[in-house]
């Protein structure tokens, strides 16, 4: 086993120790409560001993948790929410009513710990699909609560409608004498073809609990056609429509609109996450990229410092496994300075190694729809000042026309000025210059 998977191992033993400890006992607990229901002679000398052993466990446990973060256990942390419930329940039955055993196993439903899974799974491509199906189910969650609500208002209507149908006063006679007739015997067994002829009404709507059941087991189609529907059709034609109406709502219309949700909740899900299949290849490349931060990292523990320099860069660049692996994240650069310009955005000549996975990781993020948006309001701002800065050099240029417009007007007056009769009166020079007759020094360079 290489070195790396062995210190993987021993970290991972090392952080999660404490967790795999609880595993252990809630299994344990699990186990130890079918026993207990199973095989009460097995562990009749033990139960008691058992028992205190695991609420031991969890009060301490709990009583650590509380002591380090209680807010955030009691605000934040749901799933431990739920198993503290469980826990005091479990004490509750052992300590202040201990005849009563099904408030102590009610400790085993702490297996609801094992929904942490969804945590772990989320950063793993072998469990991505396990991830996905729990995340959209909680997505879901609020959806399918109102659904079922719905649902179970439904089904009670509907029981109480069926059994008003059924138990009325001028049928009655009538449904006696035909179970009097084929049905000799209240229970009939399991046959069939008698099956098909009688219905045990006092069985299946014989209250409104009954009743009720019997519905949710039509709306399941458990043996709702041949046990139900076709012996109340030949006695009940009237209940065998309304059962039919039942069933095309309930079975064929609430559950498949259940089955929408959870699926459109899931699609939803995998599209935002690393379990959609455009994002598998990132969740391998952060693995990559996580291989390479641990190179750079122990590099740096042999020199003893903590920042990350382009030398180390460019150094790791020259070992043939380091420079494959850039090659495999095919990250969107040219050379090690264009890398470099990237990952010491505020050109400190040094980075942390958080830095420098962050940075890998943004360059190989695809575009999101945050990403887009910020790209698209900063071309739309550059692009207005762009137009600013047009609007401006035309402005410019048209205040240097009207400029040059009036500088052209004053030299035009200077020329004819000068050129005038009236100048040679003034200043003799200027004719004699003009004429040729003045020579101008000009100075000269020794």
């Amino acid at each position: 086993m290489a070195a790396s998977t062995k210190a993987a191992i021993a970290r991972f033993l090392k952080e999660s120790a404490p967790d795999l400890v609880i595993d252990a006992v809630v299994v344990l607990n699990a186990v130890w409560v079918g026993l207990e229901v199973d095989m009460p002679e097995a562990v009749d000398g033990l139960k008691d001993l058992v028992r205190l052993v695991i609420l031991v466990v969890y009060i301490v446990e709990f009583t650590i948790r509380l002591a380090m973060d209680a807010k955030g256990l009691i605000m934040e942390q749901k799933l431990l929410r739920c198993e503290l419930l469980c826990v005091i329940v479990a004490v509750l039955g052992v300590f202040v009513m201990p005849d009563n055993k099904v408030i102590w196993r009610c400790s085993c439903f702490r297996i609801i710990r094992g929904l942490r899974i969804q945590e772990n799974a989320k950063d793993s491509v072998k469990l991505s699909d396990l991830w996905l199906a729990l995340a959209g189910m909680e997505r879901a969650v609020k959806s399918l609560a109102w659904l079922i609500l719905i649902m179970f208002l439904f089904c009670f209507f509907c029981g109480i409608a069926v059994r008003g149908l059924i138990f009325n006063a001028d049928q009655d006679a009538m449904l006696a004498d035909d179970l009097l007739n084929e049905c000799p015997e209240k229970y009939i067994g399991d046959d069939f073809r008698i099956r098909l002829k009688c219905i045990d009404e006092d069985e299946y709507f014989g209250n409104l609990f009954k009743s009720c059941v019997t519905m949710l087991q039509i709306a399941t189609l458990d043996r709702w056609a041949a046990h139900i529907m076709r012996p109340l059709s030949r006695i009940h034609a009237e209940v065998s429509w309304v059962l039919m109406f039942y069933v095309i709502v309930m079975s064929y219309g609430l559950t498949s609109i259940a089955v929408g949700v959870l699926v459109n909740s899931t699609v939803e899900v995998a599209k935002l996450h690393d379990t959609h299949r455009d994002r598998v290849a990132v969740v391998l490349d952060k693995i990559k990229v996580g291989h390479l931060r641990d190179y750079f990292d122990k590099c740096l523990a042999l020199e003893d410092r903590d920042m990350l320099d382009m030398r180390e860069i460019k150094e790791g660049l020259g070992v043939p496994m380091v420079k494959a692996a850039f090659e495999e994240l095919d990250l969107p650069i040219e050379d090690v300075n264009q890398l470099w310009t990237h990952l010491d955005q505020h050109s400190m000549g040094e980075i942390t190694l958080d830095e420098f996975e962050h940075g890998c990781m943004l360059l190989l993020e695809p575009a999101k729809r945050f990403d887009m948006a910020a790209l698209s309001c900063r071309l739309n701002g550059r692009g207005e000042f762009t137009r600013h800065l047009a609007e401006r050099c035309d402005a410019t240029i048209d205040e240097m026309d009207r400029i040059c417009s009036k500088l052209n007007v004053g030299f035009q007056k200077c020329r004819a000025h000068v050129r005038s009769d009236d100048i040679n009166e003034l200043f003799p020079e200027v004719g004699l210059r003009r004429a040729g007759k003045m020579a101008i020094p000009h100075a000269t360079v020794e």
